[in-house]
C-alpha cells in the first residue's frame, strides 16, 4: 500500500542529477591527474586541490542554477497558501532548489571576484544542508519512506560536512569522500523510488525496515568497489606521469 505523496520521477531524476554530479567531479579529477589520482587516499593537504573552486567546470555554476530553475518551475503548480501538508512538502522541494541555485550564483561571484575565494565552498556546504535538514524529515508518512529519506539526508550531510573539511584541509581522500557521498545519495534516491513507486511494498510495515538499510548498505558497497575501479583504471597514467 503507498501512502506516499510524490511520484517516481521526482526521486529519479534527482537522483540521476546527483549522480552525474559525482561523475562530472570523477571524470575532472582523471583528466587532471596529479595526487588525486596517483594517492587518492592521502590525508595531507593538496596544492592543487586547495586551489580548486567549487565548480569543477565554468558551466557547473549555470547548471546549477538553470536545472533547479526548471525543476522548481514544474513544482510552482502544487504551491498553496496556506500551506498544508501536501504543500509543506513543495515548499520544502523549492528551498532545495534555490540553496543549489545561490551556490551556482555565488560560483560565478568568486569567478568574477565579487565574492571572497571559499564562499562558493560554503554556499555548496550549505546546499547540501538544507537538503539534508528537509529530506531528514521528509518522509513522514511512514517507516520505509522515513528510513529511506533518512539516509539520503545522512548522505548529503556528510557532503556538506567534507565540502567545508576540504576547504580547510584539501586531502585528495576528503575529495574522494565528497565525491562518494555525492554519488550515493543519488543512486540511493533513485531505489528510493523504485521502493515507493514500483516494488509494491507495505510501506507502513516496520518489517521491510531491516530490507531498506540492507539495500542501503548493497549500494553502498557497490559505489566504493565502482569508485576504486575507475581509479584503478587511472593508475597507468598515474605512475606514468609526475603527480604535479
Amino acid at each position: 500500500m503507498n501512502h506516499q505523496m510524490g511520484d517516481l520521477p521526482g526521486h529519479v531524476f534527482p537522483g540521476l542529477a546527483f549522480l552525474a554530479w559525482a561523475v562530472l567531479w570523477t571524470i575532472v579529477l582523471c583528466r587532471r591527474g596529479g595526487a588525486a589520482i596517483s594517492n587518492p587516499w592521502d590525508a595531507r593537504p593538496d596544492a592543487i586541490l586547495g586551489a580548486d573552486a567549487a565548480a569543477s567546470v565554468g558551466w557547473e555554476a549555470w547548471a546549477k542554477i538553470v536545472i533547479p530553475l526548471v525543476e522548481m518551475t514544474g513544482e510552482l503548480r502544487w504551491v498553496t497558501w496556506p500551506m498544508t501538508e501536501a504543500s509543506t512538502t513543495i515548499y520544502a522541494h523549492i528551498t532545495v532548489d534555490f540553496a543549489v541555485m545561490l551556490s551556482g550564483a555565488v560560483d560565478l561571484l568568486v569567478a568574477r571576484g565579487r565574492l571572497p575565494k571559499g564562499a562558493d565552498h560554503v554556499a555548496l556546504a550549505l546546499a547540501f544542508f538544507v537538503a539534508g535538514v528537509l529530506f531528514a524529515a521528509h518522509g513522514q508518512h511512514g517507516p520505509i519512506a522515513g528510513t529511506a529519506h533518512a539516509l539520503f539526508a545522512k548522505m548529503l550531510f556528510a557532503a556538506a560536512a567534507l565540502v567545508l573539511v576540504e576547504h580547510f584541509r584539501p586531502a585528495p581522500m576528503v575529495r574522494w569522500g565528497r565525491i562518494y557521498a555525492v554519488a550515493l545519495a543519488g543512486v540511493w534516491f533513485v531505489h528510493t523510488g523504485w521502493m515507493l513507486y514500483v516494488a509494491d511494498y507495505d510501506l507502513m510495515s516496520e518489517a521491510l525496515v531491516p530490507r531498506t538499510y540492507l539495500f542501503f548498505t548493497w549500494y553502498a558497497i557497490t559505489v566504493l568497489v565502482v569508485l576504486q575501479g575507475a581509479l584503478a583504471a587511472q593508475r597507468p597514467t598515474a605512475a606514468a606521469s609526475p603527480s604535479r
